[in-house]
């Protein structure tokens, strides 16, 4: 039989074959010639046989691990929608494959000395050259240096001290006061005390990423000076990212509800790719629940209650990826209904523990000895004055709880 070479290269696909790969080539060809007509044409029919293949290698590979092994299911899928960015080879070597190849690669470079005696010293003959002192000690410089180089995303040595936890072990730090009407802010001696505690622990702030907000509604209260850290003047700003949360200083969700729906309208082609390869539906479906929509509902009872046209803007993004899916627009829940549940499950957290610091801000019920007309609340009203602290967290759970 006549022998035939194939290429193949660790970062092609499982599905790609020969023939996807010489029209591929071909495709190349045309466009370097400048013939637009065969590379238009070329072009269609990759599309056409990539298709083909994906949907191929679902149903002879893919569809049958959902029930054997789901993570692998998940790592198919994924793969196939082009969501994971990892390139893996085409085969994993086994224990024993690593274990031929590690003696293989000892014999080779021990083979030419093997014809070479030397002689080892005794132990006794040379230990009066070993030094009976401790190692010396790494200057901080040198364990700055190592941690900067560190890949947070490698597995975790025999330390068990994940890589991540010694590169950011110190990584936010967020300080807030409360300045009464008339009052003078004591922010900056706040500030000059972190400093000193960094300094003292052989730590750096880094100005340029350290931002100031002042937040506050009375027409007649002037903003404070701005802070300084080691002569450099804090930038004030109007709205920034607190642990995954853009918050503005007038207390809307303006800036956050925009970060995640262009966020998330980005990740939409995750459902194209799964039309256009003919997957199943439950395929597209499980990459919305699983990839897109946690994007817009992360922290969701904080922000919860936004305006409607908030909510609206919102619920676009799921209509969207139902239309491109081919579902119903009822197919799923409203994204409002998911964050009141949220909410609800939010409030009865906090009040199952009696430690939990927001415990302070509910305010009990009041017990009376005659009966009421009105069934009592399950959980205490909490009386707002404001329609923006209506729309907290904590009034906001106890009336959608009660009701």
């Amino acid at each position: 039989m006549p022998e035939v070479t194939i290429r193949m290269h660790t970062s092609d696909k499982p599905w790609i074959t020969q023939k996807i790969k010489a029209q591929i080539k071909a495709r190349k060809k045309a466009y370097c010639r400048g013939d637009k007509s065969k590379y238009d044409q070329l072009c269609k029919k990759v599309s056409k046989l990539i298709r083909n293949a994906k949907q191929s290698f679902y149903h002879t590979e893919g569809r049958d691990l959902r029930q054997k092994d789901p993570a692998k299911w998940y790592k198919t899928v994924y793969t196939l929608l082009g969501a994971e960015t990892n390139h893996n080879s085409l085969q994993t070597p086994s224990n024993e494959d690593l274990s031929k190849v590690a003696e293989n690669l000892q014999t080779a470079f021990t083979n030419p000395w093997k014809d070479i005696n030397v002689d080892l010293p005794d132990i006794n003959e040379v230990n009066h050259l070993l030094k009976d002192t401790p190692p010396p000690l790494p200057s901080l410089g040198q364990v700055r240096s190592c941690l900067k180089h560190l890949n947070p995303k490698k597995a975790t040595g025999i330390d068990k001290i994940p890589a991540w936890f010694l590169k950011h072990y110190c990584d936010d730090c967020t300080l807030d006061e409360v300045v009464a009407n008339g009052a003078l802010s004591n922010m900056q001696e706040s500030t000059n005390q972190v400093m000193n505690w960094a300094n003292d622990n052989k730590m750096m702030v880094n100005p340029k990423k350290t931002k100031d907000m002042w937040i506050s509604f009375s027409q007649s209260s002037s903003e404070p000076p701005p802070i300084q850290t080691d002569g450099i003047e804090i930038e004030r700003v109007n709205s920034f990212k607190l642990l995954g949360v853009w918050v503005q200083n007038d207390l809307k969700w303006n800036t956050h509800v925009c970060k995640i729906t262009k966020r998330a309208n980005k990740l939409l082609f995750l459902l194209r790719e799964c039309r256009k390869s003919f997957l199943p539906p439950e395929i597209g479906l499980l990459t919305y629940t699983s990839k897109i929509r946690p994007i817009l509902e992360y922290a969701s009872p904080v922000w919860g209650g936004i305006p409607k046209y908030l909510e609206a803007e919102i619920e676009r993004v799921q209509q969207r990826s139902l239309r491109i899916l081919g579902f119903e627009k009822d197919t799923l829940p409203t994204l409002k209904e998911r964050r009141d549940k949220a909410t609800c499950n939010g409030l009865k957290r906090i009040v199952e523990v009696q430690k939990n610091p927001c415990n302070r801000f509910l305010s009990g019920n009041k017990n009376h000895t005659y009966e009421l007309r009105r069934t009592r609340d399950s959980t205490p009203r909490q009386l707002s004055k404001t329609h923006r602290h209506s729309t907290s967290f904590i009034p906001r759970a106890c009336r959608l709880t009660n009701s």
